[in-house]
C-alpha cells in the first residue's frame, strides 16, 4: 500500500469512528433531554400511537406578530397551515403532564415566544426510564409573512406546509429537519449538529445550511449561498442561480444535479475521491485534484465544491 492510499485509508477508519461517536452521542443526548421516548427504538411506536393532545393556545391578532419563536429543551416540532386567520399551538404528548404550561406562548412586543418549560424530573441518561414525549404542532395561516426563529435542543422538525417568509432561522443540536413543501424566504439559515436534513423545494434569495453529522438532500433549490456537512453526503438539485453556490464536505460525497437550461461557472477541489460530470463543459481546466469549466451561454454564477474524502458528481 502507498503512502497515499494508506493515508486515505487512515481518514476513511477515522470518519467511521466519528460517525459511530456521533451517533452514541446522539443517543445520550436524547436520553439526557428527557425526551425519552424518541431515543428508544423500542419504545418509538408505542409512543406515537400513545400521543394525545394536552393543551391548545391560539393568537388572533397575527398582524402584530412580527415574529415567531421556538426555544424547546426536548420536543418535536411540525409546522403546518392554518386555513382560519390565527396561529394555533397544539401540544401531544404521551402522558398527563403534571404542569399544564410544560409549553407556553406569549406575546412579547411583535415576538411570539413558545418555550419549554423543562421538567428536569423526567431526565436520565440512556433514555428509557420515567419520561414522556412531547410533540408540538403550530399551525400558520399562508397570510403569514414575517420571520420564524426555531430552537431546539433535541427533537425532530418537520414543515408540512408551504411557507413564504421574510427569514427563516433553525438552530437544532440533535434532530432531523424535514420540509416536505415548498419554502420560500428572503434569508434562510439551518444549523445541525446531529441529524438528516431533508428538503422538497427550498427557495430564498440567501440560504445557508451547515450540519455537522448527518446528510442534507435538497431536492429542489434556487437562489444562492452554501451548503456544508463535516460528516455526511449532500445532495442537491439546482433549479435556479442569482448568485454564487458553495457546497463544501469534509467526509461525504457530493451529488449535484443542474437544470439543463442554467447556465454556471463549475469549480470542484477534492482530495481523496473523484469527479465525474455528464455536463459537456468549456474553457476546461484540471489536474488530479482539481477541476473547472463553464457550462451554458455567458455563465456568472458560479458553484464550487470542496471535498476532503469523497466523491463529486455533477449531472452524472
Amino acid at each position: 500500500m502507498n503512502d497515499k492510499n494508506w493515508v486515505k485509508f487512515r481518514m476513511v477508519l477515522w470518519s467511521i469512528v466519528a460517525i459511530l461517536l456521533a451517533l452514541v452521542l446522539a443517543v445520550g443526548i436524547k436520553g439526557w433531554g428527557g425526551n425519552v421516548f424518541s431515543g428508544n427504538i423500542f419504545n418509538r411506536s408505542f409512543t406515537s400511537s400513545n400521543m394525545k393532545v394536552v393543551k391548545e393556545l391560539k393568537f388572533d391578532d397575527i398582524n402584530k406578530i412580527k415574529n415567531i419563536k421556538t426555544d424547546f429543551n426536548a420536543s418535536d416540532l411540525i409546522v403546518t397551515e392554518n386555513t382560519e386567520n390565527n396561529i394555533k399551538i397544539i401540544v401531544k404528548c404521551n402522558k398527563t403532564l403534571k404542569n399544564n404550561k410544560y409549553i407556553n406562548g406569549d406575546i412579547k412586543s411583535d415576538t411570539l415566544e413558545i418555550k419549554d418549560l423543562n421538567n428536569k424530573s423526567s431526565r436520565n441518561i440512556f433514555g428509557i426510564f420515567n419520561g414522556y414525549s412531547l410533540q408540538v404542532e403550530i399551525k400558520v395561516p399562508k397570510t403569514y409573512r414575517e420571520n420564524i426563529t426555531i430552537n431546539n435542543r433535541v427533537g425532530d422538525i418537520t414543515f408540512d406546509s408551504d411557507l413564504k417568509l421574510n427569514n427563516l432561522s433553525i438552530d437544532v443540536v440533535t434532530g432531523d429537519i424535514d420540509g416536505n413543501q415548498k419554502i420560500n424566504s428572503n434569508k434562510i439559515t439551518i444549523n445541525n449538529k446531529v441529524g438528516d436534513v431533508n428538503f422538497n423545494y427550498l427557495d430564498g434569495k440567501e440560504v445557508n445550511i451547515n450540519g455537522k453529522t448527518g446528510d442534507i438532500d435538497i431536492n429542489k433549490f434556487s437562489g444562492k449561498g452554501s451548503i456544508e456537512s463535516k460528516v455526511g453526503g449532500i445532495t442537491c438539485n439546482i433549479e435556479n442561480l442569482n448568485g454564487d453556490f458553495r457546497v463544501k464536505s469534509k467526509v461525504g460525497n457530493v451529488d449535484l444535479y443542474t437544470n439543463k437550461n442554467l447556465s454556471f461557472i463549475f469549480e470542484g477541489n477534492k482530495s481523496f475521491g473523484d469527479l465525474d460530470t455528464g455536463l459537456q463543459f468549456n474553457n476546461v481546466s484540471q489536474s488530479s485534484d482539481y477541476f473547472t469549466g463553464q457550462y451554458g451561454n455567458d455563465p456568472v454564477n458560479k458553484i464550487i465544491v470542496n471535498v476532503k474524502t469523497g466523491d463529486i458528481s455533477i449531472n452524472d
